[in-house]
This record gives C-alpha cells, structure tokens and sequence, in this order.
C-alpha cells in the first residue's frame, strides 16, 4: 500500500513536471518570436 501511495505521487509530480516544462518552453518560444517580430 505505502509503495502504491509513493508511486502515485511520484507519476503526478513528474506529470506536473513536464506540463510545466512544456507551458515554459511555449512560453519562450512565443517571447522570442514577439522579439523577432519588433525587429523587422
């Protein structure tokens, strides 16, 4: 039961892990292209 609890979380943390990754490097992206954009 404990090893199931302690897995369960470590899925949802690495989940929520990459989601955030993804909303940063999306994020980044669009900050570089508005850059780009201001320079033409």
């Amino acid at each position: 039961m404990e090893v199931i609890e302690v897995t369960l979380l470590f899925y949802k943390a690495m989940e929520a892990f990459k989601k955030d990754a993804e909303r940063q490097k999306q994020e980044k992206q669009q900050t570089e292209s508005s850059i780009l954009q201001k320079k033409k």
